[in-house]
């Protein structure tokens, strides 16, 4: 998506997956695939033609509900636990943030990356995944426009311009971590998480970041 504004042009890759629960045809949860391996792949396929029409932007769309995980990088597909679409849709989520984080190290390259929180919005998505929370909070929840203000702002403001890595929500920054949540990562569950995403996508050519 190009946008244009006072006579600039910035390219902007808005990988936003919201998948919640299932099986694929291939040996990989379905949420995990499509929610992180699906947004790492296609942002980094995407990487040397966002580099030769830079200035360009990847933003990431992720959930309020990754605030309470900790990224369980032993078990990403749920083998050796029970089940839970939810669990599993909000660890995915706190995957993409670690993913943006990490991706900061291309930013040199004329690519800058946000991870944007979109609070919670009256969508067919949350529904029809989370009817209990659905009926109880659906006159306080967004609407679409709403949830989609930060992640538009974020393609076109000059206000974010140089910043890259950040998780945001309402136009400002947020921190991906709640106060006794312990839900930080090492810098070893980082490393974990990349190179998965690496061997399951079947990446094979990994460009060097630039800083």
């Amino acid at each position: 998506v190009s946008t244009q504004s006072t006579g600039e042009t910035t390219n902007i890759s808005p990988p936003s997956n919201g998948l919640c629960g299932g099986s694929s045809s291939i040996a990989v949860e379905k949420t995990f695939a499509t929610n992180v391996l699906g947004t790492f792949l296609l942002t980094m396929e995407l990487l040397p033609v966002l580099e030769k029409s830079q200035p360009s932007r990847v933003i990431t769309v992720t959930s309020g509900g990754a605030l309470t995980q900790r990224l369980d990088v032993d078990d990403f597909q749920f083998e050796n636990k029970k089940y839970d679409g939810t669990t599993a849709y909000a660890q995915s989520k706190r995957a993409q943030i670690m993913l943006s984080e990490m991706w900061k190290k291309y930013s040199g390259k004329g690519i800058n990356f946000y991870c944007a929180n979109p609070g919670w919005a009256a969508t067919p998505g949350v529904q029809s995944s989370m009817p209990g929370f659905y009926e109880k909070m659906k006159d306080k929840l967004r609407t679409s426009d709403q949830g989609a203000d930060t992640i538009v702002w974020l393609a076109s403001s000059k206000e974010c311009a140089s910043e890259s890595g950040l998780l945001y929500l309402d136009r400002a920054h947020e921190t991906p971590h709640l106060t006794g949540c312990w839900t930080q990562s090492s810098v070893q569950d980082y490393k974990k998480l990349w190179d998965t995403c690496v061997n399951l996508s079947g990446l094979r050519d990994i460009p060097a970041g630039s800083d």
